[in-house]
């Protein structure tokens, strides 16, 4: 039986017990969730838990890095690993200069129906003013006029717009936590 040797103490004796495993489980898991959200399988706490871990990996690996200092050293002068370095950093670039289809017309089409009134957005989603009236007011939201702007009723109400957008549409009508504070 081939027995290990004693740890040292220390920062060395941490990395030497936890810093591989650390970095397998992690990559792991983060290979795992970043597999779900490229096939859209899952999205919200999966996508929130592979940009945490991600970090967490980033840090691990870096820990990695200096554990094996002197074996990355070595390998870094190899050529074979310089030509690899130099094509994963070709590929990277490909993406960041890749042209892009321009701004998501999502994002624009939601900052006009948070500046529209409200008289005017409620029949684009299907409802009549005094419906989406209803639906604030059931939350606890204070509409002064349906003339007022979603952007304008958050505010008032210092609440997000996003809420709002989301109770005019049909969501659950819930209060919002910041009205319920006292």
């Amino acid at each position: 039986m081939v027995q290990s040797p004693p740890p040292s103490a220390g920062f060395d004796s941490v990395l030497r017990r936890y810093v591989t495993q650390s970095t397998s489980a992690v990559g792991l898991i983060v290979g795992i969730t970043g597999l779900m959200l490229f096939f859209h399988l899952a999205r919200g706490p999966v996508e929130s838990a592979h940009e945490w871990l991600g970090l967490l990996f980033v840090v691990i690996a870096l820990l990695h890095v200096v554990r094996h200092r002197r074996s990355f050293a070595v390998m870094l002068r190899e050529r074979r690993q310089q030509v690899l370095f130099a094509v994963a950093a070709l590929g990277f670039a490909a993406f960041l200069l890749a042209p892009s289809n321009g701004p998501n017309p999502r994002h624009r089409l939601i900052d006009l129906a948070m500046e529209a009134p409200l008289a005017r957005l409620a029949p684009v989603v299907g409802i009549v003013p005094e419906e989406a009236e209803r639906r604030l007011t059931a939350a606890g939201i204070a509409v002064p006029n349906t003339e007022q702007s979603l952007a304008g009723i958050a505010a008032f109400n210092h609440v997000e717009p996003g809420h709002l957008l989301g109770l005019v549409l049909g969501a659950p009508p819930e209060p919002h936590p910041a009205l319920t504070e006292e």
